[in-house]
């Protein structure tokens, strides 16, 4: 492909069955394209005729325009935000269990999660570790800035999936799984190497997103975490390098397999 022109390579892509292209701001390639040969008029007329019909199938030729007062009437209903609220709950991912998910009633000490969800789930927040009957880590998959000076290395994720020893979470989280069973709940926007909570949490999850009032839905047996893992989480970098870029779920014993949930067989 390095080696086509620009309309051979557009030529390509409509051949393979490309409708629209995103991101492209001139015409001047496909009508190239057309000109030379590579394509036929009746294979753009076709992409066109099958991207509108999807087009008036949405009304967006008839009714363009959004009506401000009957929008005010059905967004943000509270019959939808409750099935949303249920949604996140149900899709987090639960991979450790060694602490019954029922803690209505506890005192619990909160890092990373709001105090008034707790509140509203019937939890008894505390200020201090000493005071309380198990506490609960939100974190995030860490993630490095690698490439800062380019748009999108300026905001998207990468490099290395481990907690580093001085990461304040884990940090947190070794000295409170000293004296308190600690729940952690890990937002996995990617992969994270996990290996450091394993064996201390007294309950792990992963999830995408879910709101704090989710987590605790989860955490006091209002909702139950049924969702599976859509990727493997390895057990180490060392396994991560040892992969092969083009083949997914590949690591040597992962820490939690692809489709991995706690008491799942898949």
């Amino acid at each position: 492909m390095e080696q086509l022109s620009k309309p051979e390579r557009f030529a390509k892509a409509i051949n393979a069955g490309v409708d629209q292209f995103g991101g492209v701001m001139s015409p001047q390639p496909i009508i190239d394209a057309v000109n030379k040969g590579l394509v036929n008029e009746a294979q753009i007329d076709r992409a066109v005729v099958r991207i509108l019909k999807q087009t008036f199938s949405l009304g967006l030729f008839d009714n363009p325009f959004v009506d401000e007062a009957a929008a005010g009437q059905t967004v943000g209903m509270a019959a939808d935000k409750q099935a949303a609220r249920a949604a996140q709950a149900r899709a987090m991912v639960l991979l450790e269990a060694r602490k019954p998910l029922d803690m209505r009633g506890k005192r619990v000490f909160l890092r990373g999660a709001n105090a008034e969800a707790a509140h509203a789930a019937g939890l008894i927040v505390v200020d201090k570790p000493e005071d309380a009957d198990f506490a609960v880590i939100r974190t995030a998959a860490p993630f490095e800035t690698l490439h800062p000076n380019y748009f999108f290395g300026s905001i998207q994720h990468e490099g290395s999936l481990a907690f580093s020893d001085e990461h304040p979470d884990l940090v947190a989280f070794r000295q409170l799984s000293k004296t308190l069973p600690v729940v952690v709940d890990v937002y996995l926007d990617r992969p994270a190497i996990l290996t450091p909570f394993k064996d201390k949490s007294a309950v792990l999850l992963g999830s995408f997103g879910a709101s704090d009032a989710a987590l605790f839905d989860v955490l006091t047996g209002v909702s139950k975490a049924e969702g599976l893992l859509p990727f493997e989480l390895p057990f180490s970098m060392a396994a991560v390098a040892a992969q092969r870029s083009d083949k997914p779920a590949d690591s040597v014993d992962p820490l939690y397999p692809l489709h991995y949930r706690a008491g799942h067989r898949h």
